[in-house]
This record gives structure tokens, sequence and C-alpha cells, in this order.
């Protein structure tokens, strides 16, 4: 029988029993080394992702209480340097521009706003002003000294309508048709005072109904033709105002045109070159000299545009062409926020 201590087996384990203590030695050295390091990794990591984390919202924080301060009508800029980061610096930036255009925006619609009343407040005075009335009711007294009954009811009418037109409308907007009747009506009212001085056409090339259907600024046209009798009278025994209206194709779709022609004195090269220069800015003029052309063109470019507007063709001793440029608007109640191009409601072709 052979002994336990002669076995292979037994000589087995003695073989390596050994280099096994060693290696489970050396396993929970690695064990006992690895989990500390793990975490202190895992902490360290955690520690970082944190500390970036914060580096990434504490900026986005701040540039989230700018956003919500300009909701409410505060516009501070963000500092760029101090929102580091490339993605929240180009936040940053874009913030800014876009903080830098709703101020200039906000400037520029108060300057137009506060330019479109002294416009409308210019052109209304233009139209009630005391001389025009005065005029016109020592024009009824000698009808009726005169004895010319059906003319004073006319012009009683006529002067009625008129104030009417220009009191009573609180629109920025008439039909075509209505701003037609209105200087149609100015100009009957002169006639009466000047007689056979005065001859006056229209040619409208649109149908009635679609006259109705268009609209524009009101007292676009009187302001025109009343500073073509005040100077062609003063230099012709006989002026010839003719106003057509027509709608004529633009790149960006259809134009209502005005077009006021007389046949009076003309304008001299070097004035003419003037009010062009004039018609270019956006300064209204309180001078009577130019006062009708320059604020009905100041007052269409606040409205509807630059590209909108006057413009004057004139040779001296020939005459003078008034045109007038509108886009097509067939929306009345857009016609109301209708300004600087398409409205909320508005459209046009």
């Amino acid at each position: 029988m052979v002994s336990v201590s002669e076995s292979p087996v037994y000589e087995w384990l003695l073989t390596y029993s050994v280099p096994l203590r060693e290696l489970t030695a050396k396993t929970d050295l690695i064990r006992n080394v690895t989990i500390p390091l793990f975490i202190g990794f895992a902490a360290v990591t955690t520690l970082l992702s944190i500390l970036f984390a914060m580096n990434v919202t504490r900026p986005l924080k701040k540039l989230s209480g700018l956003m919500r301060e300009a909701e409410q009508g505060r516009f501070r800029p963000a500092d760029e340097h101090a929102l580091n980061g490339a993605e929240v610096g180009t936040l940053a930036r874009s913030f800014n521009s876009m903080v830098i255009t709703i101020e200039e925006l906000i400037d520029k619609n108060v300057k137009i706003e506060t330019s479109q009343k002294e416009a409308e407040l210019y052109a209304l005075q233009s139209q009630i002003n005391p001389h025009f009335i005065y005029n016109t009711l020592e024009t009824i007294g000698m009808a009726v000294e005169e004895g010319e009954r059906e003319a004073v009811v006319d012009m009683v009418t006529l002067l009625g309508r008129m104030l009417r037109f220009s009191v009573g409308n609180q629109s920025k907007f008439v039909t075509a048709a209505e701003e037609l009747q209105h200087v149609r009506d100015y100009l009957t009212i002169q006639q009466f005072r000047f007689e056979d001085r005065l001859r006056f056409t229209f040619e409208e090339r649109l149908p009635a109904a679609e006259r109705s259907k268009l609209y524009t600024p009101k007292f676009i046209l009187q302001p025109i033709v009343e500073n073509a009798i005040k100077h062609g009278l003063e230099a012709r025994k006989q002026l010839e105002i003719g106003i057509r209206l027509q709608v004529a194709e633009a790149e960006d779709g259809g134009e209502l045109v005005f077009a006021v022609c007389d046949n009076g004195p003309g304008i001299p090269e070097e004035k003419l070159a003037e009010l062009n220069r004039q018609l270019d800015g956006t300064v209204l003029k309180k001078s009577n000299a130019g006062f009708g052309l320059t604020n009905v063109h100041a007052r269409i470019r606040l409205m509807l545009g630059k590209p909108y507007g006057l413009q004057m063709h004139s040779a001296p001793g020939k005459g003078t062409e008034v045109t007038l440029r509108i886009p097509v608007i067939r929306v009345p109640y857009g016609t109301e926020r209708y300004l600087h191009g398409k409205g909320d409601s508005g459209e046009h072709d």
C-alpha cells in the first residue's frame, strides 16, 4: 500500500501549492489596489463632469435670464467674454445681434410713427386750410348775390362732402374711387371760382367696380393738384389739368399709378433738381415751397416703403407731370397695418 507522502497527488500539491498561494496573494493585492483606483477615478470623473456641467449651465442661465428680461422689454447685451465656450459664445453673439436689431427696429418704428403723425397732421391742415374755405365761401356769397341758386347748392354740397371726407373718415386709407371723387370735388369748386381759366379732365383706365376695390393712402392727390393750380394760374391765363389712373406691371407685382399733368409754366432745371433731392430724403418740409409734393412723397414712403412714392417730370414752358406709384392693395382692414412692406392681414398683387 502506497503512503500519502508517496502518492502522485501529494507530490503535485507540493509542487503547485506555493505558486498558487503567490498567485492568490497577487490577486488580492491587485484587487486592493484597483478598487480604490476605480473609486478615485470615478470620483474625479464625476467631479469633472459636475464642473463641466456648471461651466456650461452657468452661462446658459445668465443668457436665459437676459432673454427673460428681453421678453419684458429690457434689452441688455450679453458679456461675450464672461460667457466663454464656443457654443455659448456663439449663442451670446447671436443674442447680442438680435438685441441690436430689435433696438434699431424699435427706434426706427418710433421715428416712423412720429414722422407719420406729423405728415398726416400737415396733410390734414393742407386740406382744411382757412384760405381755401374762405375763398370757397366768398365764391358762394357772390353766387348768392347773383342769384345763381343751382351753383350755390352745388358748391355747398361739394364743400360739405369734402369736409366729411377730410374730417369724418379717420382711416389712413381710402378706395381709389373715394380719392378720385375728393379731388374731383376740389377741382369743381375751384372751377366755380376761376370759371373758364381752369379746365380739368379725368382718364380712369379702370372699371368703376375695380376702383372701389383698390385702396390708396388718403390725401395724396389734392395737394398735387393744389400745387399745380397755384403755380399754373400765376403764369397762365388758362390752365388745363389732367388726372390719369391706371394699373401698371411691376417686378414685385402690380402698381396703382396716379398721374397729374398740367400745361403750366413748368419747373426750371435747377429747381426741379432741388425738388428731386428733397424727394430723395425723408425730412418733411414745413415751408410753403414744395410742401405738397415733398410731404405726399414722404407719407407714401413711410406707409408703403421706399420703392413707392412720387416722381416728377417737367420742362420749362411745356408743363409738369407728377406721377404717384403705390402697390396694388385690395384688403381694406389690412391697410391699417400696411407699413414698410406687407401687413399682417393685408395682401397686394
